[in-house]
């Protein structure tokens, strides 16, 4: 698994790549932390998802033409 931590201007993100789901795709997880410190106007991630994840479909090809994803 390949790990990459940015801190930016009012967040950190945190990117997981080389993961795999149940079904045994390749996944990458992007996380967004909005910072909150005591003391400072928050930070918010908007629309509201804050880990998302990226998987690598398959093709027509690889799925035949009934296949299910």
């Amino acid at each position: 698994m390949k790990y990459k931590h940015i801190e930016a201007n009012g967040c950190i993100v945190n990117i997981r790549e080389g993961l795999t789901d149940r079904k045994g795709r390749q996944v990458t997880s992007i996380e967004i932390i909005p910072d909150n410190y005591a003391g400072e106007k928050p930070w918010r991630v908007y629309p509201g998802k804050h880990n998302i994840r990226v998987v690598q479909l398959k093709t027509k090809s690889e799925m035949g033409l009934l296949g299910r994803v």
